[in-house]
């Protein structure tokens, strides 16, 4: 049997356009609460992508980045504690990655707050690669692991 965590990311995502983003059965690990997390980041994605697109406050669109940045910081810990549990040998590469990751939405975050935008469309495009890529390749190795590892 799997592993249970005390769910960590407690909300239900908006109803967004998603058109940008990949599609949910590209990106599902296959257990439950870690799919529906990712749900919950590729729905703040999308709402910052669609803030950008109606050219909303830098205001605005550092606090739908600092609940990327919340939402993607409990969503990592809740996984590397998953990790951890079942010995993952690939968990220290993951968790630079994960870091990574939180390291260059402050970087976004600090842009806006000092009005330099003419760099957000490549950082948005990390945001969409990088957390397409990480779910689809990533957090599926993971998942195959840990399926694994529990089916004995």
């Amino acid at each position: 049997m799997l592993p249970q965590l005390p769910i960590i990311i407690d909300i239900d995502p908006l109803h967004c356009d998603h058109s940008r983003l990949p599609l949910e059965s590209e990106v599902q690990a296959g257990y439950h609460d870690i799919d529906r997390e990712h749900n919950v980041l590729y729905t703040i994605v999308a709402r910052l992508l669609s803030a950008e697109t109606a050219n909303k406050s830098p205001s605005t669109i550092c606090g739908i980045l600092s609940e990327l940045e919340a939402c993607a910081h409990d969503h990592f810990t809740r996984e590397e504690r998953l990790m951890e549990l079942t010995k993952y040998p690939l968990r220290d590469d993951h968790t630079v990655q994960h870091w990574k990751f939180i390291d260059h939405i402050g970087m976004m975050i600090s842009m806006y707050e000092h009005s330099k935008t003419e760099r957000m469309l490549s950082l948005q495009g990390f945001i969409i690669q990088w957390l397409s890529k990480h779910t689809k390749n990533d957090d599926k190795m993971f998942e195959e692991f840990w399926r694994l590892s529990y089916s004995e």
